[in-house]
């Protein structure tokens, strides 16, 4: 297998990590891997070996770290690009949840891609807002006095 295909072979396992991240395959995100894989590539035979892909991909065994450093020597820029293919496989369900918006964080980190680089592409929201929001809503109502 050439170094292209090795390569567009990571890249699905990535873009198909993404479509897994919030524990369902849904039907569009699977869409979107495929319009930007034929994005990425016309060679038929390629295509193809990336659509076995799919039935073969397992949330559990995929080492996104191991996958990442396949793109260790490649510019800033080719790391962000790669981000947002992720991004937009996260957002073809119109459903941005934590755990895509999670996985789209572990791909950058292992890509070693700075927060401020990516920031656009994930959910801005903050740990400590949440904690106390939520901690507000469960909280039981005040007693009256009377």
């Amino acid at each position: 297998m050439s170094a292209n295909n090795e390569r567009l072979s990571v890249v699905t396992d990535l873009l198909l990590g993404a479509a897994h991240a919030d524990t369902r395959l849904d039907g569009q995100e699977a869409a979107k891997v495929r319009e930007l894989l034929k994005q990425l590539t016309t060679d038929a035979a390629l295509l193809a070996a990336c659509e076995a892909r799919f039935t073969t991909f397992s949330k559990a065994k995929f080492n996104v770290a191991a996958a990442a450093a396949q793109f260790n020597a490649d510019p800033l820029v080719t790391k962000r690009q790669l981000l947002e293919l992720i991004a937009r496989v996260t957002m073809a369900d119109d459903e941005l949840d934590l755990e895509e918006d999670g996985y789209l964080k572990d791909v950058a980190e292992a890509l070693g891609v700075p927060a401020e680089e990516y920031s656009d592409l994930t959910l801005d929201y903050e740990i400590d807002e949440l904690q106390t929001q939520f901690a507000a809503v469960v909280a039981p109502p005040p007693t009256p006095k009377g």
